[in-house]
């Protein structure tokens, strides 16, 4: 973002997708289910629990010279 501000660049757009839930409502014998469920329960279980989520992101485009609230 600082390197865009820098460019000169005035909007910077967020777009999220909300995939935690994919699959979910498909039935066990449909092709596109998870095909590994212990395994993508494990990848993420290994994720960091400190992940940085979108509103400290957007918090921290917010301080930046430039931004909306600076």
């Amino acid at each position: 973002a600082r390197a865009l501000i820098a460019q000169g660049v005035k909007e910077l757009n967020l777009i999220s997708q909300d995939s935690t839930y994919y699959g979910l409502d498909l039935r066990s014998n449909h092709g596109r289910a998870i095909a590994s469920p212990d395994k993508f329960n494990a990848a993420v279980k290994s994720l960091p629990v400190q992940a940085t989520t979108i509103c400290t992101l957007l918090r921290e485009l917010n301080a930046l010279p430039g931004g909306p609230m600076s």
